[in-house]
């Protein structure tokens, strides 16, 4: 898990978890014993996007098999990790969103094992640094997002 990983690295390396639901408890108690991992309670929904941008990395990890739901899915978390300008991780059980990342040259893609983000966080070498070119890509994905593509959608019924 997410929390499991963190909480074996150093300082250097911070989580922030946030939002509701039932495993709140257990990320409390995570923050409680390592200074380096932290939870912030859900924000309105228009400020989404301002939290998730100060942060390096967006993550999709989940070990093992995924449900075919999951393995397709392309969730609302996504979008905001990308237009939020993060470097996105995901595992690669999930199909549609490492064949985004990897064609659009998003972030990396990691093995689906237990171990693997810690690995990858601690083995790797990875750095802000390594983040520009990424970066750089993700540039012209600020412009994405409903708010531009509903002008596309409503073009669209206008002719129907």
């Amino acid at each position: 898990s997410y929390l499991e990983s963190f909480s074996k690295l150093d300082n250097g390396h911070h989580l922030v978890m946030m939002g509701f639901g039932e495993g709140v408890d257990k990320v409390l108690n995570y923050s409680q014993q390592f200074s380096n991992i932290h939870y912030k309670p859900a924000v309105p929904v228009d400020e989404i996007i301002k939290y998730s941008s100060s942060a390096d990395v967006g993550l999709f990890i989940i070990p093992g098999e995924l449900s075919l739901s999951y393995k397709f899915a392309l969730p609302n978390k996504f979008y905001e990790y990308s237009i939020a300008g993060l470097f996105i991780c995901v595992s690669e059980n999930f199909e549609y969103l490492t064949q985004i990342v990897k064609t659009d040259r998003l972030g990396t893609v990691i093995d689906n094992k237990e171990e693997s983000l810690f690995n990858w966080i601690d083995k790797s070498g990875f750095t802000r640094s390594d983040l520009e070119p990424v970066r750089e890509s993700i540039s012209s994905r600020k412009n994405s997002g409903w708010q531009n593509e509903e002008k596309i959608f409503l073009d669209i019924y206008k002719v129907l």
